[in-house]
């Protein structure tokens, strides 16, 4: 018998396997530097199996798509991170422009009759930072003939919000309004561009305005926002002026209510003027009422910048979590020590969980132990005791220790282990003091996973192990010590 298979052989194989192959492919890669080239290049080669797996297949490869450029599956057009020439911009605008009127035209694959179209759910707006650009493109993506609620998920990225691009994005989320499950915001610049005698506050609430209620809206992503040099340089005015001007401009519809709100800023400026823009409640840009999980990630602006949120949250809010680590790539300051202003400031909101959210039940922090802000937070642990219904609270400690420093037994004051330990020490004594006070009745597990790099688990773990001798000796609340090496 030929082992040549024929496209009809695959008829022997259930249709439910085969569709479990492809969601493998699609979204289980069997190794972790499994490239996305790769993906996209596996599922357009089950598309070809047979006519079974062609419908499918298509279903992951025109789920996301790219605009203005024609991209799917979540391939990158162009890397966020990576830095253009002019030349090598205008070959990647010209490169889209000519692909976008392609796929509007009859026949093509944003075109009225395209039998792909309809399986997008996800869209990515990628204007590579320029209004000018925009206008280039504007015209072509007024043609595509997306169906109302259609797409589940919108993603900003390297978009600059001109009068024209409001209008624009008012009308998609407009026609998006009941399907609409989550927003992400990877790069935004605020501008004056296109608008007349126009403040930051009036530009911010006609930022808000273009947002429809989005009664389904599960998560709200956001990582940078900015303004260019002609808004920085207006926004002088006083608080009093600040609240008269947004006070003149009443929210046109209601406010969409996410469940899940994640803010992952990687400096001060960025903080504030988040906060600024999306969560001071006097704006009225978002209605958190119904939101029940924060993720906050903390680099080097403090964690109290986002009290507000956490106060409009309220007794909604049922699930907490926070990352507390450096920035990376930054210069990792081991041994600077914080003033007391900052250690009541990085403290604070640890301390005013009770009051601000008392009705939280799952308490999560990835913390950095070399990272000097992650001590503030291990000294606040205790104060959460108030929490009468708190059920989870889990950690994960990160320890990146060179090599040539590895010596458990040593006793300098310069060494990187050495302030390991003190902080390893200082968390068991946390939490032995939370799990002795608490409110809580419901409070059944601490968790508590410790990743080591630059050391072996056989070198580790004793180690580790005598620096939880409080928790380890305690039965109730459950409490479970993970120990993982990264080498």
């Amino acid at each position: 018998m030929s082992g040549i298979t024929s496209p009809s052989d695959s008829a022997i194989l259930s249709q439910e396997l085969c569709d479990s192959v492809i969601d493998f492919v699609a979204s289980s890669p069997c190794c972790l530097d499994y490239d996305p080239d790769d993906r996209l290049s596996d599922l357009k080669a089950c598309s070809l199996v047979s006519r079974g797996w062609r419908t499918r297949a298509a279903g992951y490869l025109f789920k996301s798509i790219t605009l203005p450029s024609p991209v799917f599956t979540r391939v990158k057009w162009v890397g966020r991170n990576s830095s253009l020439s002019s030349e090598q911009e205008t070959i990647l605008k010209t490169h889209a422009l000519t692909r976008l009127r392609e796929a509007v035209q009859p026949g093509g694959v944003f075109s009225h009759n395209s039998t792909a179209l309809h399986l997008v759910q996800e869209v990515t707006l990628n204007f590579l930072a320029s209004a000018d650009f925009f206008e280039q493109v504007r015209p072509l993506l007024e043609q595509i003939p997306f169906t109302p609620n259609q797409l589940r998920a919108i993603t900003f990225d390297r978009v600059v919000t001109t009068n024209s691009f409001l209008s624009y994005l008012s009308a998609l989320l407009l026609n998006n309004n009941y399907s609409i499950q989550r927003i992400s915001v990877l790069e935004m610049m605020l501008t004056l561009r296109g608008f007349s005698e126009q403040s930051f506050f009036d530009h911010v609430m006609m930022l808000g305005n273009s947002f429809p209620p989005l009664p389904n809206l599960e998560h709200l992503y956001i990582q940078n926002l900015d303004m260019d040099d002609a808004l920085s340089a207006g926004n002088d005015r006083g608080s009093d002026d600040e609240d008269a001007a947004f006070s003149a401009i009443p929210p046109v519809l209601p406010r969409p209510r996410p469940r899940i709100i994640t803010v992952d800023i990687d400096d001060q400026m960025g903080a504030t003027l988040t906060g600024e823009i999306l969560f001071n409640p006097e704006r009225a840009f978002l209605d958190l009422t119904r939101m029940e999980e924060l993720r906050l990630t903390h680099y080097e602006y403090e964690l109290n910048a986002h009290t507000r949120l956490l106060m409009a949250g309220g007794d909604s809010l049922r699930r907490f979590s926070v990352r507390v680590v450096n920035k990376p790539g930054a210069h990792r300051a081991l041994f600077f020590a914080p003033s007391q202003d900052q250690i009541r400031e990085d403290t604070k909101i640890i301390n005013d969980l009770p009051t601000h959210a008392p009705d939280l039940t799952h308490v999560r922090a990835h913390i950095d132990l070399g990272y000097f802000r992650s001590e503030q937070f291990i000294r606040g642990l205790p104060d959460i005791q108030a929490l009468r219904f708190l059920r989870v609270l889990e950690i994960k400690a990160e320890a990146k220790i060179p090599l040539a420093e590895w010596d458990p037994s040593s006793s300098g004051p310069s060494s990187s282990w050495d302030l390991i330990k003190t902080r390893l020490t200082s968390l068991d004594e946390s939490l032995d003091g939370l799990s002795r006070n608490t409110m809580s009745i419901s409070l059944a597990e601490i968790m508590v996973a410790v990743k080591v790099k630059g050391a072996s688990l056989l070198e580790v773990e004793p180690f580790i192990d005598s620096c939880f001798t409080r928790m380890t000796l305690r039965s109730s609340p459950s409490f479970v010590l993970t120990i993982e090496e990264e080498l």
